[in-house]
């Protein structure tokens, strides 16, 4: 097994639990954090667990020997083959909607209050429909002798990926004006109690996802460009980097969530110290009853 992969399989793991606890706390929380707020990082960490499983087919496991009859197989199975590669774009399609209503709801709890379930609807089908733009998909994987790994070779579909990119740049520019709207009222608000500290640290988070999005567009134009126009060498370069950006769109959240000052940090530091006592207790009593003893 290659060195990279044993890394990526332990941060992997790691980040893969931090989620599974960021979960529980949230659902811990459901009656003290924005009820809008948890069920959009719900759905944002489903989404980004998908894409980043989805990053194993399409880059990691086609460069390890024991997987290439995976590979060779699914050359037999074209359904399965071209639903596994939609995915692909279905993931990041989503990924950017969700960014964009994670920036929306920190935008409504500081400016704006009413209710934005039928924009989450509508965010939702419009990515997962988006996605769509990339059919019908003509996917082959194919081995380079040179290389020694598996590729995906497809028909260049240059509409399709100047729609993506459209997509995303618009709705990063969306975000970017919400962004610099709440930036600005959270300035003249200064320390003013009208905003809630929980909610200027989460918009900490949604700051974060905003500038993964837009590395990650970065490097999608990238490597989408160098390969329809086969600038070979600078292809090879994006598509080398590629994956660890895409790593930390997928990852990423969790850590933020801990990271920043409010509840779901609070909770996580409780549940620890709360660990920590309890493990101490019966080295206390010991030395409680030793003492007593003397």
């Amino acid at each position: 097994m290659h060195i990279a992969i044993v890394v990526y399989c332990v941060y992997g793991g790691i980040s893969l639990t931090t989620y599974l606890i960021v979960m529980i706390i949230i659902l811990i929380l459901q009656t003290k954090l924005c009820s809008s707020f948890s069920k959009l990082i719900m759905l944002y960490s489903i989404v980004n667990i998908l894409s980043y499983l989805i990053s194993w087919y399409s880059h990691r496991l086609r460069v390890e020997p024991i997987f290439w009859p995976v590979y060779q197989y699914l050359n037999t199975v074209d359904d399965l083959r071209n639903f596994l590669t939609f995915l692909m774009p279905l993931a990041n399609y989503n990924q950017s909607v969700c960014n964009l209503l994670l920036t929306l709801n920190r935008f409504t709890a500081i400016l704006w209050t009413k209710n934005i379930r039928w924009i989450i609807i509508l965010a939702i089908f419009s990515g997962s429909v988006s996605s769509c733009s990339r059919l019908p998909l003509f996917t082959i994987w194919k081995f380079s002798d040179t290389d020694n790994y598996y590729f995906i070779k497809h028909r260049i579909n240059l509409n399709a990926f100047w729609y993506q990119i459209g997509f995303c740049v618009l709705l990063l520019t969306i975000c970017s004006l919400l962004n610099v709207i709440s930036i600005v009222k959270l300035r003249k608000l200064g320390g003013s109690k009208t905003i809630k500290d929980a909610e200027r640290s989460l918009f900490f988070v949604a700051i974060c996802t905003f500038l993964e999005e837009l590395a990650n567009l970065f490097m999608l134009a990238g490597k989408q460009i160098s390969q329809a126009y086969e600038f070979h060498e600078l292809w090879m370069a994006f598509n080398v980097g590629s994956p660890y950006v895409t790593d930390v769109c997928s990852l990423g959240l969790p850590y933020y969530l801990i990271l920043v000052k409010g509840p779901i940090r609070q909770t996580l530091l409780k549940f620890l110290n709360l660990s920590r006592e309890t493990g101490q207790t019966p080295l206390v009593d010991k030395t409680k009853q030793l003492a007593s003893s003397e």
